[in-house]
């Protein structure tokens, strides 16, 4: 294996870690009145479900264009706008379409 591409690849992983801990602070911490612990205390009950919620979500979003790239075997359909046309077009064969009410 190319120690070179390893060292480039984890070089660039770190970079999108520390980038996504420097976002998660940022949110976690702008706007918050730290002078009132009432208050800090209540920000972070608020945030740190929703935080995780997002990672969570960033990281099933992943997963799913992963598994998606590989059964189709194209790196170009990772986009979201193809997975949320794929879903709309599932959910229109699947979902029966309601039938008017005649004694409406």
């Amino acid at each position: 294996m190319n120690t070179a591409a390893v060292r480039a690849n984890r070089r660039k992983l770190l970079i999108l870690a520390a980038i996504v801990l420097l976002c998660a602070a940022g949110y976690m911490l702008v706007e918050v009145n730290f002078s009132n612990p009432k208050l800090l205390a209540y920000a972070m009950k608020i945030r740190t479900p929703k935080l995780i919620v997002m990672l969570i979500t960033a990281f099933s979003i992943g997963g799913a264009s992963l598994v998606f790239q590989s059964i189709i075997n194209n790196t170009f359909a990772s986009s979201p706008v193809v997975l949320a046309t794929l879903f709309v077009v599932i959910l229109t064969l699947i979902v029966p379409k309601d039938k008017p009410d005649a004694a409406a």
